[in-house]
């Protein structure tokens, strides 16, 4: 007999166990029926249905995540990144859209291209927080779709080109070869002469001749 109770309680607690479900302040339950998405529960202690009902949780903290590198126009051999803050707003439509995470970082990135690649690199500096905007309206029509909010865009980087600056280090070293050769042909007191009105007027000669 007093097997039999210690085997009821076990049950009971087991039972319980697999009932019960606590959901933090941070968190959804998605509870589905028959494969499908019906109702969204918590926070606090919600009652699952084993057998009738299953149940997924769903972060509803906003995150942070890194938008990847953008190449502007070819002419410009200039790319820009920076990252995005998102949060889910519909956990069923969420969880019905399987991973949601992986959705709003797409749309994003392809929102992020079209308007960036229309932009010059000088335009995507002097109207960067307009740029942003355009970029996280145009995201949210899309994202709204799929249960997540885009709260903010940031462009945080913007960058030349390594092609173009390797370019820009050889059209300086051809300069400083021209100006060697002019002040060859020149005597010593020229020579000063001239290094001194070059170095007051140009302040690349300077930077290219500090390490001599």
């Amino acid at each position: 007999m007093i097997a039999e109770i210690f085997g009821l309680i076990a049950l009971a607690s087991v039972c319980a166990a697999t009932l019960i479900k606590s959901v933090n302040k941070n968190e959804r339950l998605v509870i589905s029926e028959n494969g499908k998405a019906v109702r969204v529960s918590g926070p606090g202690i919600v009652i699952v249905w084993t057998g009738l009902q299953s149940s997924q949780k769903v972060d509803v903290r906003t995150q942070s995540l890194p938008l990847p590198d953008v190449k502007l126009d070819a002419k410009q051999s200039s790319v820009v990144s920076g990252k995005f803050e998102f949060k889910v707003i519909d956990p069923l439509k969420a969880v019905s859209t399987m991973n949601a995470r992986n959705a709003a970082t797409q749309i994003v990135q392809s929102v992020l291209v079209a308007v960036i690649q229309k932009a010059t690199m000088e335009e995507c500096l002097r109207h960067k927080f307009v740029l942003e905007r355009e970029i996280m309206d145009l995201a949210n029509e899309q994202t709204k779709k799929v249960g997540v909010k885009i709260s903010a865009i940031s462009l945080n980087d913007f960058k030349r080109h390594r092609r173009l600056m390797s370019e820009l280090a050889g059209i300086l070293g051809v300069l400083a070869s021209d100006i060697t050769v002019q002040l060859a042909g020149l005597s010593s007191a020229q020579v000063a002469d001239s290094t001194s009105t070059i170095e007051a007027c140009d302040p690349l000669y300077r930077i290219t001749h500090d390490s001599d």
